[in-house]
Formats: C-alpha cells, structure tokens, sequence
C-alpha cells in the first residue's frame, strides 16, 4: 500500500483527479502506542498504532481493500494527513467536505461492532418501523435481506439499539458527523463486511441488493421518532432524544444542517473548538484556526446569521444566558420538533457583522401588542368563516426564573372543533389563553419589539378546514419566524 503526494495539476501517481472511494471511521480516542501501526508506502509521518480491540492492523488492511472495490485510490486521512504538523493538518480539514463529496462511494466502517451485531441493530430499527411507525406504508418500500438469527422486536429492543450506538465510537465522533451528513455512506463491520437491503418490490424492478447506508437508517429512525413522540412514557421519551442527539434526524431524505449543530454539541471532543470545526464545511464556512472556542463559536454564529437567519435562530436555551448572548446557541441549546421537518425558508431581513462581532439587524420589526392584536383578529376571523380558529405558539428561552417553554395559545372558550394537541416531543408546551399572553412578560407587551426574520413553508397535505372541497388539495402549510 503507497500514499501517493499530490501533484501539480492535481496528479497522483501520474493520474489526474484519479477516482477514488474514502472510509470514514474513528481512531483517535484508541490510540495505544504500545501497538504497531499500519505500514504505507511514501508516507513521512508516524502513523498511530490503535488499540487491538478497537481494530488491528490485518482488519484495517482489509477495510481499505474493501473499501477500494475497483477503484485503484482510496483517501483514509492517516496516510493523507501529515498527522505531526498542526498547520498541515488545519489547511487538510478545510478540504474535508470536498473530498467526501467527491468521492465515488464512502464507507463508514463501525469497528468494532460484528457483522452479527450490526445486522442485529438494523434489523431491530427496521422492524420496528415497519411494525409500528410505516405500517401504512406500501409493500415495496425497501427492506433488509433476512437475518438469520430472529430477533426481538419491541421497544426494550429499540431502546438497548440506540443505547448502543450512542456508545459508539463512530455514532459520538463529531469528525464523522460531519462526513456522514456530507457523504451518506455505506456501514461496514469490523470484518469489513455490508448488510444489504433490497430495491422496491424485492429488486422486482431495480434488480440486485445494495448496502445499508445512512440514508436507510436515518429514515427508519426519523419513523421512530415520528412515532413516539407523542408518547410520555421514560422510555419513549429517552428514545426519541437519543435520536434527536445522534443527529439522524438531520440526514434523511432531506439534508437539515442545522438539525447537526445540537448533535454535535453532546459528541466526544478532545477539543472544545473541535465542535465547530467538525460541522462548518457543511454550511460552506472556513474558519481560521483559533484555540478560543468561544471566538469560533461567536464567528461561526455571525456566518450561519448571515447566511441563513431564519433557519438559525430556531432554538431555545434550555439554560439562561446573558441577555446580549441570548441571538446565538450554546452549549445548552435545544431546537423544537415543530422546526424538525424540510421547508423552504425565505428570509425578510439580513443581519450582519457589527463592531466586535456583534450581530446587526436591518428589516422589519413591530411590537408584541401589535402581533397579540394581529392573532386575536385571525382567530376572531376564521371562527366567524367556521374554520378551526388559528393557534400561534410562542417559544420563550430558559430565564434566571423560569425554564424554557413553547406556549400554544388558544381561542377562549375554544371552538368545538380545536383539535387537543398533546406532547410532541417536549415536555415544556404549556396551554394557554391567548387573552393571558400578557401575564408571562414583566413588561408591557407594547415595550417588547418583535424582529421579522422570514418565514418557513412546509408541505403539507392536511385539511385547513373541517369541510374539504371535492378535487381540491391543501396548500403548504407557512409559518412566519419572528425573534423578540
């Protein structure tokens, strides 16, 4: 095995921008110096030895010619990362999102997880799905091959699977967040082997098998949790933040980057700036390397303003912050299911870079009295026109006295039709009149001015109104995003 040094004209081994497949996998937190590392030609670095459990020498070998199938390159970052120069290796990560997008195929290899216990944990999402949350769903959806050992179906057994993975190496590296949310790729056990699923209909149609990817199991979870969320039950309840946290939600059939950043917040680092600069590329940023995390924290937050402020400021502090703090995440950041679906965002202002890093606003604002006077007119209207009166939830942020909290505000007395909306996974939404809004503020509601970011547009295709015209279909479903 070489490690071929890129070329002028970007040529390895006399081949220009060759075709190459890449592994994602973890290493880091299992070195062990006691062990002999791998052995590649052309490299000038040392490479690590990794602890035998984790993975040896013969399984990485294999992996890479796995890995390889009939491509002649393969990009594993310790043969391509000078790993004993700091400068090299920041200027390397700067290239990370490229060369995953990039590659042909990527495998994520789940060492140290069997074949056995990797076909088990799938088999366990699928089924569950299948049985509880996709039932209703059409016969030729894709399904796994057969296991050959039967496995229990319930959900203990969704539960010890997402506990598992959440102490894996590779489902708690920010590293392959990162390169997952990027690539997709296909799993691979410690042996190097696949499990494979089959087309629509069998491979009636598409023929074939193909290997289980991220994409397979972030759509199983995103079932399950769409299932259980509602249930209030311990279990349920741990479940659905299990996968909320492991950051599958943000990598189904819609890529949703912002749904990464609270993922990564719970993941290993060695390094608190780590967080940042393993999820940036996957919002096109580069960041300089600085060794303050709360300086990237603060640049990363002016950039993702920048770019996108509606989609950004979807977030609740679970915990208070200082009030000039409050525009940006932390560490204890927590973002409501109702922002967990694909939309198409429109954004009404911009906000910039002031002095010191400071966010500066330019668009429209008004007060809360005005949007209290606004919503109590909707709901006012819509009763008058026999449809189900509108009911805007308004999320406040953890304060020194009180915890953070989603209040949906309701029409008083409610219409015979308002539909009972229950706990979705959250246990912060309060019901409340929208007459009594006024109560929750310490002052005026006239003093607090209200800024309008955008608006998120969902597809949806629920009734608007108990009476549902012959032929007719319900438009998406909007939601204007305002931050006071």
């Amino acid at each position: 095995m070489t490690s071929y040094e890129r070329k002028p004209g970007n040529k390895y081994n006399g081949i220009k921008e060759p075709p190459y497949n890449a592994v994602s996998y973890t290493w880091g937190r299992f070195e062990d110096r006691r062990e002999a590392p791998i052995r590649i030609k052309g490299v000038t670095w040392k490479i690590p030895g990794i602890a035998k459990h984790h993975f040896t020498v013969n399984e990485f070998h294999q992996v890479l010619k796995t890995v390889a199938g009939s491509c002649h390159f393969v990009w594993v970052d310790v043969a391509c990362i000078d790993q004993e120069n700091d400068a090299v290796k920041m200027d390397e990560i700067n290239h990370q999102a490229a060369i995953y997008q990039r590659a042909k195929e990527v495998y994520a290899w789940l060492t140290p997880w069997t074949t056995t216990e990797m076909h088990k944990a799938f088999h366990i999402l699928e089924g569950f799905a299948i049985q509880f949350a996709e039932a209703k769903l059409p016969d030729g959806n894709p399904r796994l091959l057969p296991f050959s050992s039967s496995v229990a179906i319930d959900l203990n057994a969704v539960h010890a699977t997402l506990r598992a993975m959440k102490q894996h190496g590779w489902f708690t590296s920010l590293w392959t967040l990162q390169e997952a949310f990027l690539s997709r790729p296909f799993f691979l056990s410690k042996t190097a082997e696949a499990c494979h699923y089959q087309a629509c209909y069998q491979g009636q149609f598409f023929g074939g098998k193909f290997p289980v990817g991220v994409s397979f199991i972030a759509g199983h979870c995103r079932s399950i949790w769409e299932t259980l969320r509602s249930d209030n039950s311990p279990q349920a309840v741990s479940i659905c933040q299990d996968i909320t946290d492991s950051g599958l939600l943000g990598m189904n059939f819609f890529k949703e980057p912002y749904l990464l950043y609270p993922a990564a917040l719970r993941r290993y680092v060695s390094l608190p700036q780590d967080a940042v600069y393993a999820i940036m590329h996957v919002f096109g940023i580069r960041l300089p390397s600085v060794d303050d995390a709360t300086q990237l924290l603060l640049r990363l937050a002016i950039y993702i303003n920048q770019r996108d402020p509606v989609s950004y400021q979807i977030f609740l502090h679970e915990k208070w912050v200082n009030p000039l703090d409050a525009w940006r995440m932390s560490t204890k950041t927590h973002l409501p299911y109702q922002f967990f679906r694909s939309a198409i965002t429109k954004s009404f202002c911009t906000i910039e870079s002031y002095r010191g890093f400071r966010p500066e606003f330019a668009g429209r604002s008004t007060t809360l009295e005005d949007i209290w006077r606004y919503w109590t007119g909707v709901q006012q209207d819509r009763r008058n026109s026999r449809k189900i009166p509108y009911q805007p939830t308004v999320f406040l942020d953890a304060s020194i006295a009180s915890n953070c909290m989603s209040l949906e505000l309701c029409d008083d007395p409610p219409a015979p039709e308002d539909p009972d909306i229950g706990r979705l996974d959250d246990t912060y939404t309060e019901k409340m009149r929208l007459q009594d809004l006024a109560s929750v503020f310490p002052h005026p509601m006239e003093s607090y001015r209200v800024l309008l970011l955008g608006s998120k547009e969902f597809a949806s295709y629920k009734q608007q109104s108990p009476v549902k015209q012959p032929g007719s279909r319900s438009p998406g479903a909007g939601l204007d995003f305002a931050r006071g």
